[in-house]
């Protein structure tokens, strides 16, 4: 009986663990083309700070791959210093590693792709612009 409920417990935690894994692909490659799309929509409205746009792209860019390669490292070498899991309680401890590394991961990436997204309103031109043209007087 208490086989039977320890193989179900790891069969369950085999499960979760893929769906995190299949949930932080999609993050992976969501977040890169997120802020490439954005990048391009900003860059395409913009009529000022075009290089601005560019650069903030590039870095968004950057600091994802950045945290790409740290995230993965972190999770490498967590999982390989851990004992094998001997017990339901030491695979639970690795899943826990795994979402909370990539929960940390996804607010990272919802963080570039907001920063992302605010650079299109602070490259909307301004009706006070130096070289706008003033209305016509009224009489």
């Amino acid at each position: 009986m208490i086989g039977d409920s320890d193989k179900l417990l790891r069969q369950a935690n085999d499960i979760i663990g893929q769906v995190f894994l299949i949930a932080a692909f999609f993050i992976m490659t969501g977040v890169p083309l997120a802020i490439l799309i954005l990048g391009i929509f900003n860059f395409i409205r913009a009529l000022t700070r075009r290089g601005t746009i560019v650069l903030q792209g590039l870095t968004a860019i950057g600091i994802w791959i950045f945290l790409t390669y740290v995230i993965v490292m972190i999770l490498i070498v967590i999982i390989f210093s851990l004992p094998y899991p001997l017990s339901p309680a030491d695979e639970i401890k690795s899943n826990l590693v795994f979402i909370i590394g990539f929960v940390i991961y996804t607010a990272a990436g919802l963080a570039l792709i907001y920063w992302t997204k605010v650079q299109a309103k602070l490259s909307r031109p301004t009706t006070s612009a130096p070289n706008a043209i003033p209305p016509p007087a009224s009489p």
